[in-house]
């Protein structure tokens, strides 16, 4: 008996054997097609339960049998899948699947999936933002998004940008889409955040995903999550960027020579031979100074401006804690002479898991922002009106001294140059903000959580200008000096609350609910001094001081939200979103609700299993949202004043109870289409948005000691049609090509004003209007004619319906004449990668609009000093009939009033931005203990169609344009784009 089971412990012991015999330690590395590491990729022995995950690094290693096949899968990857023969090593080189790029969308208060999701949103990848050349966020997002148009104002580094989603919705209101920062709402813009910092961007657009933010959401909503770190060893990654950057286009102005003979003809046909041959000959000499030169004035206004960027990061974490933490520092000089910004920007990002089901975060942001501003664009000391100096004048007198023309001339004194301002003078701002956003997250069970969150945004800001005693208007004061200090605080504490519920195979549930309240206090304060010795310019040291001024201000509002989203059997989506807001604008709270429903048509048995159509949804959206105010417009208001040297109050503003927000509601349609297994990805909107109770100036009897109060009176309309295309054009292994293109119409009107009375310009030179029916700020003005060609006067037609002409400005109908809004905007951008090499490009194309050059007439008829545009040469004689060009007539103005002679079709087609890299091989980094190196060049704004003959298309001069919704597509002065081009090297190690 013994033998017996000697002999069976034996036998079993070779079988063991023999099965571990067959098993084989498989090892290898899985990186994504840029060649980068993937983290968490799953790997499972098919069949089994056996798997493992890739570490940090991308390796991997799991025990398995001859023969067992190896299935690789990541979340928006394709699974592959991989037999285990004799080779002990598998390297997988994971593909990105189109059918669930974009799977997972970041909307108010929680996550949607893609598929799933009612509202139109459209998400912005990290990829797409990294390493453009550009001060701020916005700039980075342009031609990117459909429905989006994004306008640059002027090429000054610190300029605005206006951002308009969905069209414009007030005109004595913001417009700006509400930015939000990983939960946390900001204000004054996004210069202060890297946006290499960023995951992504959402952009919210109708009214089932903005109502959830109620009072705020009308503009739009711009979601921004910045990257967070991933568990695994500590990674290293170093950005450095260094290139230049020069204006877009320059104008053709006259030379010296040319000046002079215009400037004489201009002379004699206003005054005669004699008088005016006189009067050219004093001015001349005074302009010239006594030497004989040729000066270019426009390129002293520019310069090859210079840009650095550089920044290194960490990431990494344990299973417990992650973390990711950035420091970047950015220098970019402006075209324009005297114009720069400063950059540091410092993120951390940590999240901390106390238990399976409680966590800990904190996302917070840290920034310093210093610019160096010059004049706006109507002012004689910004630079580029230095070409309205004559270039038969000298830059400095024969001693060296910079010459002061705007105090030389027997009859008619020159104009203050930007050169003296930029050497006499200082406008600088600096810029300190905090955003940080505590959370505390509680999975009470698989299907209920709740998290609270506290915000804190929190800055200052210094505006210090200086001007000395060689500026104008400042040689008897002794100069002038003027420091603004701001601080503001907003606090946002939230709590809300999430059911995610799946209650059996056919009904699935979402709920979110919560309650937010924001504080938010602004104190300025400042002061003003003249009378300054040399070496000192500090406002303080003033020896006079002229003013100091100071005020507080606090302001809130509470709110409750919520949303729910049912679906049933994976087809049928309902969506209710409310939000209940009150704030000390107002004396009302209001609730601003939305319905919204989809219908996954692909899930439906006639359709589920198509070869050629594998995705499409049918989804419409009804929902209200609002336009909140700043300050308090509803409120009778009151100023300090001092009345024989005691203090007392003086009443300033009117109360208005019935006071409210701005509504608009909104109507969307939505068909997703997705075909040949997603490698086409087709999106259609349709879009009406009616805004109501727009808050303007009710004009009153001045009798009652105002001229008027805020009323919510006014309609406006929008209407649009939005389509995105994504293709996957080719996909092997060593070469993939992807194209996006967008597309976006919008139709504005103004449907109501006060008494139906449009309301006009007050000054003749800009033809901005508000006129029911038309589009908001459409242009209207007299309408030019060209030139008498019997004489050579500028003619206007009268528009009284006899289709009569004159010659008298003064008696010309005005009418409208073209629009600044664009009849449609597109983005083309394409994305390819041949091995190791990428090349991504970006067309944005604006169409339709008008851009009034209202700085022309002073460029062209010879009225002034100033100097001409070299097309005026082309003017009218008896000898030169057949032209629209009007004889020149010194002081005359004849042909320089604001006309649609400067009114110019606006449209562009733009390369906005172009990136060649090149990515070195994993292996060979491997030897040199380096994770990814990538070298690259990118460029921006490198070339522009457009017929436009202005500085440059993408314009609205900033005096009249900031903070102005009326005032737009004006072109006095503007600066043009920068054309920049980098190159840059990325490092992880």
């Amino acid at each position: 008996m013994k033998k017996i089971h000697i002999k069976m412990l034996l036998l079993l012991l070779f079988n063991v054997s023999i099965v571990l015999a067959q098993e084989k330690n498989v090892t290898g590395n899985i990186i994504d097609e840029k060649g980068t590491p993937l983290l968490g990729v799953t790997i499972l022995v098919k069949g089994t339960t056996t798997g493992t995950q890739t570490d940090f690094d991308g390796n991997y290693t799991i025990s398995c049998k001859e023969g067992s096949v190896l299935v690789f899968s990541y979340v928006g990857y394709k699974n592959q899948e991989r037999t285990v023969a004799d080779n002990l090593v598998i390297n997988i080189t994971m593909e990105e699947d189109v059918a669930l790029l974009n799977e997972v969308l970041i909307v108010g208060y929680g996550k949607s999936s893609k598929v799933d999701n009612t509202g139109a949103i459209t998400k912005i990848k990290s990829e797409q933002l990294d390493n453009v050349p550009v001060a701020s966020i916005q700039e980075a997002l342009s031609g990117k998004a459909s429905g989006v148009f994004i306008e640059s104002q002027s090429g000054k580094i610190d300029g605005a940008i206006k951002v308009r989603i969905r069209g414009t919705n007030s005109i004595g209101g913001n417009n700006e889409p509400l930015y939000v920062v990983d939960g946390l709402v900001i204000a004054g813009g996004t210069r202060d955040i890297n946006f290499n910092n960023i995951e992504s961007l959402e952009v919210l657009k109708d009214a089932a995903a903005t109502a959830i933010y109620g009072s705020r959401g009308a503009n739009g909503v711009v979601l921004i999550t910045t990257k967070k770190g991933k568990q695994g060893k500590t990674r290293f990654n170093v950005d450095f960027q260094n290139g230049f950057s020069e204006p877009t286009n320059l104008r053709d102005f006259m030379n010296a020579a040319q000046y002079r003979d215009f400037f004489r003809v201009a002379a004699v046909n206003s005054f005669g031979d004699n008088t005016g041959n006189f009067f050219a000959d004093t001015i001349l000499g005074d302009l010239s100074q006594g030497q004989d030169v040729d000066t270019d004035w426009q390129d002293l206004a520019f310069r090859n401006a210079k840009l650095t960027q550089f920044s290194v990061g960490a990431s990494g974490g344990s299973e417990k804690s992650r973390f990711y933490t950035n420091l970047s520092y950015d220098h970019q000089e402006g075209i324009l002479i005297g114009n720069d910004l400063k950059k540091l920007n410092g993120i951390l990002n940590f999240e901390h898991d106390v238990s399976d089901r409680v966590s800990l975060g904190v996302s917070a942001t840290i920034s310093r922002l210093e610019t160096n501003s010059v004049a706006g664009d109507n002012a004689f000391a910004t630079p580029i009106q230095l070409v309205a100096q004559a270039p038969i004048s000298p830059i400095r007198d024969e001693d060296g001294n910079l010459i002061r023309y705007d105090q030389v001339g027997s009859i008619i004194s020159g104009y203050y140059s930007a050169v003296i301002e930029d050497a006499n003078s200082t406008r600088n701002t600096t810029s300190d903000r905090i955003l940080a956003n505590l959370y505390a997250d509680y999975e009470i069970t698989d299907w209920f959580n709740i998290r609270g969150e506290l915000g804190l945004d929190r800055g200052s800001r210094k505006a210090f200008a200086f001007q000395n005693s060689n500026t104008q208007g400042n040689e008897i004061t002794g100069g002038f000096g003027s420091t603004t200090i701001t601080k503001f605080q907003t606090f946002s504490p939230k709590i809300y609350a999430t059911i995610d519920k799946k209650i059996n195979d056919n009904h699935d549930i979402n709920l979110v609910i919560g309650t937010e309240a924001q504080k938010t206090r602004t104190e300025i304060g400042g002061g003003t001094a003249t009378g300054f010795i040399s070496g000192l310019d500090q406002t303080g040291t003033g020896a006079v001081p002229t003013g100091v001024f100071g005020s507080t201000a606090n302001n809130g509002f509470y709110s409750y939200f919520g949303r729910l989203t049912y679906k049933l059997n994976n087809k049928y989506i309902v969506g209710f979103t409310g939000r209940y807001d009150k704030s000390s604008a107002f004396d009302d709270g209001v609730f601003f609700p939305a319905v919204s429903a989809a219908w996954k048509i692909s899930e439906e048995s006639f359709l589920k299993g198509s070869k050629v159509l594998s995705f499409m949804k049918l989804r419409s959206s009804y929902g209200i949202s609002g336009n909140n105010f700043n300050g308090f417009p509803s409120l009778a208001l009151f100023s300090p004043v001092a009345y024989n040297k005691l203090a007392g109050l003086s009443p300033t503003q009117l109360a208005n109870n019935d006071l409210s927000w701005e509504t608009t509601t909104t109507f969307d349609a939505g068909l997703e289409l997705g075909f040949l297994d997603n490698r086409i990805n087709l999106e259609l909107n349709y879009y009406a948005k009616q805004t109501k109770d727009l808050i303007q100036r009710r004009p009153i009897d001045a009798t009652s000691g105002f001229t008027g109060f805020s009323a919510n009176v006014g309609n406006i309309e929008n209407k649009g049609f939005e389509v995105t295309l994504n293709t996957v054009n080719v996909d092997t292994e060593d070469f993939k090509w992807e194209t996006n293109i967008n597309f976006s119409q919008n139709k504005n009107k103004v449907t109501k004003l006060i008494n139906g009375q449009p309301i006009l310009s007050t000054n003749d030179s800009y033809m901005n209007a508000l006129i029911e029916g038309e589009p908001i700020g459409v242009f209207f003005g007299r309408e030019y004619a060209g030139v008498d060609a019997t004489n050579g006067d500028a003619l206007y037609y009268l528009n009284d319906g006899t289709g009569g002409t004159t010659n008298d400005p003064n008696a010309a109908n005005f009418k409208v004449l073209g629009s600044p809004n664009p009849d449609w905007i597109a983005g083309i951008s394409n994305q390819l990668r041949y091995k190791n090499i990428d090349l991504s490009f970006l067309f944005n194309v604006v169409q339709g609009n008008k851009i009034h050059k209202a700085a022309d007439g002073f460029m062209v008829g010879g009225d002034f000093i100033d100097n001409q545009l070299v097309s005026e040469l082309n003017y009218w004689t008896p000898e030169n009939t057949n032209t629209d060009i009007p004889q020149p007539r010194l002081v005359g103005g004849n042909g320089t009033a604001a006309s649609s002679r400067f009114l110019q079709d606006g449209s562009y087609i733009r390369l906005k931005n172009i990136s060649l890299g090149y990515n070195f091989d994993p292996k060979l980094l491997e030897k040199i203990k380096l994770t990814s190196l990538r070298i690259y060049v990118t460029g921006q704004n490198l070339l522009t169609f457009t017929k436009y003959d202005g500085w440059d298309p993408e314009v609205s001069t900033d005096f009249l344009a900031n903070g102005n919704n009326v005032f737009q597509g004006v072109d006095f002065y503007s600066a043009p784009q920068a054309k920049t081009v980098t190159v840059g090297l990325k490092v992880g190690f």
